[in-house]
């Protein structure tokens, strides 16, 4: 067991407990919802495509996989982002495996709806302005539309754009910001968060 700063964090090896656990990952999404949280793909000796759920009962972490069916073709991501809004979540972005034909880790800028309840993803077909592909970024949902900023193009351009996803009409937009309002780009370990005006 580790503390800091007041916080008890409980470090257990994969032997401990009962159950099945997931592999050991890096850049995957956590998202929780109705009392679950829910990881999504990662990267481990290659990109993970599976989607996985842990419920919280006391010091217990109850680990289990999320089947799901998808009428076309998902590839294993990481360093993309997940979103939910009303009872689905939306994955964006992120990268696959490194391509040595191009010799670069390819970036996507697929939106992915995952349903839950239906155990269903597909790819969603979006309308608006184009939107590069990237990694690394942040995003938070906010008044029915996700909010992107930043990331990192698959050539290793940094981003300082901000983008919105209305996730009711699938539509991308780009916020104009003004000049002295520009933030600096980040590469990986932002986050985002939307504050209302009071």
């Amino acid at each position: 067991m580790q503390k800091r700063e007041g916080i008890r964090v409980e470090v257990r090896s994969q032997q401990e407990g009962k159950g099945w656990t997931p592999m050991p990952r890096e850049c995957a999404s956590l998202t929780s919802h109705n009392f679950k949280t829910f990881m999504i793909g990662g990267m481990s000796s290659d990109t993970i495509k599976e989607i996985v759920e842990a419920e919280i009962f006391g010091d217990q972490v109850i680990w289990k996989r999320t089947p799901y069916s998808s009428l076309e073709q998902i590839q294993g991501r990481q360093c993309h982002s997940t979103v939910l809004y009303q009872g689905k979540m939306y994955v964006f972005g992120g990268c696959f495996m490194f391509n040595p034909k191009r010799q670069v880790r390819e970036c996507t800028n697929q939106v992915l709806e995952f349903d839950g309840p239906e155990a269903k993803v597909q790819i969603v077909k979006c309308k608006g302005i184009s939107v590069g592909s990237r990694k690394n970024h942040s995003a938070a949902c906010f008044k029915g539309s996700m909010i992107v900023y930043g990331g990192q193009s698959e050539n290793n351009l940094l981003l300082s754009d901000m983008l919105v996803f209305h996730l009711d009409t699938f539509e991308w937009v780009k916020i104009q910001l003004k000049q002295n309002n520009i933030m600096p780009p980040f590469v990986q370990g932002g986050v985002c968060s939307v504050i209302p005006p009071r």
